[in-house]
């Protein structure tokens, strides 16, 4: 049928047609130019190719054949890219073209909500479901669940009760809705209104085990936080019926979207991750239970957990932790301490690694912690040696990391939330890490055949530079990943930091090498300050583990690591673990 049969509205003739434009193909000529290069900038969009788009795009445009597909395409190109500026330009265009179908509005929620501007994504859905307003089309379940989605990444809870509280939420709602707004409730403590909700999802027409027991997970793990014995073995009980139950779904055909026709690739991969989702939220489960069980007393970990909401500075972190958190519902710590723990968001000040550890131990930093699985066994591992910090940029898994903190015992380890160059290059008193290892950092492209990349990522000059800053006199930074291709780039990044030293590494397999920085074969070691004893895989790295097996690719992560050398030019190779002095007090200007 061709894409113009998606966009009548945009593409078909008016019934009296005027005379064609001299500057302007025909429509059938026009149709055979315009599809093609939208083909081409579709293609853009999975390789997260933006050079390439803008160029093709500027041959439509030329010509003036772009239309509100092609306009919808650039819209997601810069999504995915992570470039704010191009998405703005393109989401102006969309607005002034007319352009504001469901599909365009979907895909400017999620540019919103992935480049923290959540005001924004409010603004646009409240247009959406306005039925007076014209200018954008009502939402479906995709868009739905792409606000609820983008609300429980960056933790504000009260925009997504809103949203669920539109009087057609409802008819949109399906089991993804259902989980995620479950997910938000335990996430702000609101856990009668989880339980509520899940109690509604199991009796629905869209009931599905895998959101079942998620959200049962969720509810008990909110339970840990307000040490709740009863609230979590309900949870768990929600959960492990799921789990157990005959409609456990191992293939959902298409995900949760549904497409026609049949892929078999796709219901591998669907299989795959259900399986691996089974497993996990069974172990989740089995861990919160037996937890109550050898514990009598409840673990404070609140007052280690700070949060950077940098995308709405105006807010006070007390706040943010009310509403969001829901801070004022735990029995401790005291609205006083959390108050003084969270002053560290306020602009100007610094973490005092001291105070918040209450002595002057080592620190070391963990970057994309996820759900904080690996961290909590090396803090568990280093206690009284050294203290972690995790930093994770998104609240869902912040919550899950926090839960985890507080079943291991919390005191060596806090939980820092917000961009982690932020908080590198603007709340770390400088030379105060000794080690700082990144996590499976996602690539901003699974592959290429130059290095180099058009998509924004964390690893980029401005990170490094931060991280320098961060580092104390021999300090390291060991960056993991799964994909070669990405560690060869990093390598290649990393070169152009003469600042730092490349660590020499023998008997690890080289992989590659760029620029002096060379890129080994093997998870973290003892080098990185990491104890290969404690080491635990993250739910992300057994994913891709998983994937690679399947697909019969190399499973070995890779790892490159950078020394902060204390004189120019001294080279290093076992690096020394550095004794790092902090000041006395809480918070404050460094």
């Amino acid at each position: 049928q061709g894409f113009e049969s998606i966009f009548p509205r945009a593409c078909a003739p008016p019934v009296e047609m005027a005379p064609p434009h001299p500057k302007r193909p025909r429509h059938d000529d026009a149709g055979m130019v315009r599809v093609p290069l939208n083909k081409k900038i579709m293609a853009c969009v999975k390789e997260k190719d933006l050079k390439t788009a803008l160029e093709v795009f500027k041959q439509l445009d030329d010509k003036n054949l772009a239309n509100e597909f092609s306009l919808g395409i650039m819209l997601n190109v810069a999504v995915v890219c992570g470039s704010t500026q191009v998405f703005d330009t393109f989401f102006a265009r969309c607005q002034a073209f007319g352009a504001m179908s469901a599909v365009v509005c979907t895909t400017a929620l999620k540019g919103f909500f992935e480049s923290s501007r959540p005001g924004e994504a409010q603004k646009l859905w409240a247009k959406m479901v306005d039925p007076a307003d014209q200018a954008a089309e009502q939402p479906n379940t995709r868009a739905f669940n792409t606000f609820l989605r983008g609300c429980l990444m960056l933790g504000t809870y009260t925009a997504a009760a809103d949203a669920w509280g539109w009087d057609q939420a409802r008819e949109l709602a399906d089991c993804s809705s259902y989980e995620y707004m479950i997910a938000l409730c335990c996430q702000a403590l609101r856990v009668n209104r989880a339980v509520e909700l899940l109690e509604e999802l199991r009796e629905s027409s869209v009931y599905e085990a895998s959101s079942v027991a998620g959200a049962g997970v969720n509810i008990a793990r909110a339970a840990v936080l307000l040490h709740d014995p009863d609230l979590a073995a309900r949870g768990v009980k929600f959960a492990q019926q799921a789990l157990s139950t005959e409609t456990w779904q191992t293939t959902v055909p298409y995900g949760k979207r549904g497409r026609d026709g049949v892929s078999e690739s796709r219901e591998q991969s669907n299989a795959m991750y259900s399986e691996l989702r089974r497993t996990t939220l069974l172990g989740a489960a089995d861990r919160i239970e037996a937890y109550f069980k050898d514990t009598p007393g409840r673990t404070v970990v609140h007052d280690k957990l700070l949060v950077f909401a940098e995308w709405d500075p105006v807010l006070p972190a007390a706040t943010t932790l009310k509403q969001e958190w829901g801070i004022t519902k735990l029995p401790a710590p005291s609205p006083r301490v959390v108050r003084q723990r969270v002053q560290a968001s306020t602009a100007g000040s610094r973490i005092r690694w001291g105070a918040l550890f209450d002595d002057a131990r080592e620190v070391k930093v963990e970057i994309c912690s996820g759900s904080g699985d690996w961290v909590v066994r090396q803090a568990e591992a280093d206690a009284g040696r050294a203290a972690w910090a995790a930093m994770e940029i998104r609240r869902d898994r912040v919550f899950h990391g926090v839960c985890s903190a507080a079943m291991a015992g919390g005191g060596d380890l806090a939980v820092l939330c917000g961009d982690a160059l932020a908080i590198l290059r603007d709340k770390v008193p400088p030379a105060s890490v000794t080690r700082i290892i990144v996590s499976h950092p996602e690539p901003p492209q699974q592959k290429n055949t130059t290095l180099e990349s058009q998509a924004a990522h964390l690893l980029m000059g401005p990170f490094f530079d931060a991280a320098y800053q961060c580092l104390g006199p021999c300090g390291t930074l060991c960056i993991v990943t799964d994909s070669l291709w990405y560690g060869q780039l990093l390598c290649e990044i990393a070169s152009k930091h003469k600042e730092f030293v490349p660590l020499v590494m023998g008997g690890r397999k080289l992989v590659g090498a760029a620029g002096g920085v060379r890129l080994y074969s093997g998870p973290p070691g003892r080098e990185s300050g990491v104890d290969p004893a404690a080491a635990t895989k993250s739910y992300f790295a057994t994913l891709k583990e998983t994937e690679n097996q399947k697909k019969k690719r190399d499973t070995e992560v890779k790892i490159l690591v950078l020394c902060k050398v204390p004189e120019a030019g001294r080279a290093i190779w076992l690096p020394a673990v550095a004794k790092v002095s902090h000041r006395s007090g809480a918070f404050g200007t460094m």
